[in-house]
């Protein structure tokens, strides 16, 4: 299976910036490389304006401890019996599942 064309490995990424450092226009780096210049364009818009090449952003926030399948399991289970109490009904199911270590402070 090909990638997409729109999609530019971080070599490409890098050649595209150091041709445009060294003050190249867009469309000369575009046929360099023998790529789009629109392509060309985003890489060099995201180096400017975030001084970054690669294509995603790090993940700033902490990994969830539950998964979504565990969440709805657990939900599920409370509206089906409301009468038990919400934390130690989650530990049990949580126990039950065999999920990650979960402390009640992150639930």
């Amino acid at each position: 299976m090909t990638r997409s064309p729109k999609e530019a490995t971080k070599r490409v990424r890098k050649l595209f910036v150091f041709h445009f450092n060294e003050g190249k226009s867009a469309r000369c780096i575009a046929k360099l490389v023998n790529d789009h210049h629109p392509t060309m364009q985003y890489v060099i818009r995201l180096f400017k304006e975030e001084n970054r090449i690669e294509k995603n952003k790090p993940s700033k926030e902490c990994p969830k401890r539950l998964t979504q399948s565990d969440h709805r399991f657990i939900v599920r289970k409370f509206i089906k019996t409301p009468r038990f109490d919400v934390w130690d009904k989650m530990q049990a199911c949580i126990r039950n599942r065999k999920s990650k270590t979960t402390k009640l402070s992150v639930i």
